[in-house]
């Protein structure tokens, strides 16, 4: 019995939080009928010609869903106004007006509503940015010939500059800009101005780099033995293009005789060597490229006499020269005794140290040796036959007298 009770009491209670709610809905939905819907926006945010806009507007009042609708005036070129509220697209160039005005209708569930007239601007955005092509240091940006900002390769400005539609403007870039680690590196605009317009709305500046390179020769003084060409190959290069020297000759000769210059190697700025005579090299850093020539030296062999020499030739600086001289003896008459003697070198081999020309004397000098040997021998002959001739000379003399006193005595 007490629990039915108590049961009752809870339907009841429940019964009456329901009437509540229904009588409040009610005073609710006739309190809001009274008030019309009405668009709560007046200005829109800005949209930009080729940059997607969304925007939806709000209503208070009425009675929901909404319709909306555009009773008078344009949206921007390339928006449209949905019947839900929605405002979007992406703005169109074409049009030499910055602002528009609208009415936009609203209408409730109960089709009654009010106009509202709502207002856009519309703008377009620069799209300035450098190339990363400029690998160093800073370009100055200005527009219409103010500077607005200091940028660096690969980089966008930001914010972009804004302008209205129907105009045109003019961004410009430093035409040269030096790398501030290497004054032989630069980077050259390939446009130093860009126009710009709603139409054509980017300005991306693109920047070539550049290197110096002189062709120079070691030793210096070969070059100025060179073709006038030679000097036309040194200046200011695009990075990436090919180089080709051919003009270089594989032999120079000196102002000084006996001494010449042979090619050797190229020396490239990036401390590469090669030996090829021709050589085909991509412009990639600045500085010199160098022909690289050895010095050699002549040893010439000078003698009086004909002779097979050997050694007598090119040497390159630094070498030991080794000669020898092949003709050891010569036949010479000597004026005074009517005599034949032969003459032979001073000296018939050596080693020089070729830091310089060089040059070697061969002194001739008479030959004794056979003049004393047959005097020698002459005397060997002559004392032994002059003793035998002065003893039978002797031995004669006595005989003479032995006869002479024979035939006294008789």
């Amino acid at each position: 019995m007490g629990t039915t009770k108590r049961y009752n009491w809870i339907l009841l209670a429940i019964s009456l939080f329901m009437a509540i709610g229904i009588i409040g809905i009610c005073e609710c939905t006739k309190a809001t009928a009274t008030t019309r819907a009405e668009i709560q926006d007046t200005r829109l945010d800005d949209a930009y010609i080729g940059e997607y806009y969304s925007t939806k507007l709000r209503v208070i009042g009425g009675i929901p869903p909404y319709q909306f609708y555009l009773v008078a005036g344009t949206v921007a070129p390339g928006l449209s106004l949905g019947i839900d509220g929605a405002i979007n697209g992406t703005p169109q160039s074409g049009s030499t007006s910055s602002n528009f005005t609208f009415t936009v209708r609203v209408i409730d569930s109960t089709k009654s509503g009010t106009d509202k007239l709502l207002s856009l601007s519309m703008f377009y955005r620069a799209d300035i940015s450098i190339s990363s092509t400029l690998c160093a240091g800073t370009t100055s940006v200005s527009v219409d010939g103010r500077p607005v900002e200091v940028m660096t390769g690969g980089q966008t400005m930001s914010p972009s500059p804004i302008f209205t539609p129907g105009t045109t403007h003019f961004i410009t870039v430093d035409s040269k800009i030096t790398d501030p680690t290497d004054n032989l590196t630069v980077y050259e605009a390939a446009r130093e101005t860009i126009w710009i317009s709603d139409t054509a709305r980017e300005a991306k500046f693109n920047y070539q780099c550049r290197y110096r390179i002189d062709l120079v020769t070691e030793p210096p003084e070969v070059s100025n033995s060179f073709p006038f060409q030679w000097y036309r190959t040194s200046g200011w290069y695009d990075k990436g293009n090919t180089i080709s020297y051919s003009l270089v000759p594989k032999q120079v000769s000196s102002y000084i005789s006996g001494k010449e210059y042979r090619f050797s190697k190229w020396q490239l700025p990036d401390g590469d060597t090669r030996n090829e005579f021709d050589l085909s090299w991509k412009a990639e850093h600045s500085g010199q490229v160098v022909a690289v020539f050895d010095t050699y030296y002549k040893l010439a062999i000078i003698t009086q006499f004909g002779a097979k020499i050997e050694g007598a030739r090119w040497y390159k600086a630094g070498e030991q020269a080794h000669w020898v001289l092949y003709s050891p003896e010569e036949p010479h008459a000597n004026g005074m005794l009517g005599w034949i003697m032969n003459l032979k070198p001073q000296q018939t081999a050596g080693t020089v140290l070729m830091n310089g020309p060089k040059e070697i004397y061969i002194k001739w000098i008479d030959d004794c040796t056979g003049l004393i040997q047959t005097i020698v021998i002459g005397l060997v002959i002559l004392i032994p036959g002059t003793l035998v001739a002065m003893a039978i000379a002797n031995r004669i003399k006595r005989s003479k007298g032995k006869l002479r006193e024979y035939f006294t005595d008789e």
